[in-house]
């Protein structure tokens, strides 16, 4: 196993003015165990999903 960082970018639903201006983009940032990219990509999107339940995911970027 080894340390993952993965970048997820979705929107802040917080963000009123950038949504108004057309960009609410946010991006997030979680650190995730796993054996190689492809798992810790996996575990990010799970790991993402259950912290910001209602967020859509624009794009995911791994790097370790």
């Amino acid at each position: 196993m080894k340390e993952y960082y993965v970048t997820v970018m979705s929107i802040d639903p917080d963000d009123h003015h950038g949504r108004e201006q057309g960009d609410d983009h946010q991006k997030y940032g979680l650190t995730v165990m796993a054996t190689d990219e492809k798992d810790a990509k996996k575990k990010g999107i799970e790991k993402f999903e259950d912290d910001y339940p209602r967020l859509p995911i624009h794009w995911i970027k791994v790097s370790c």
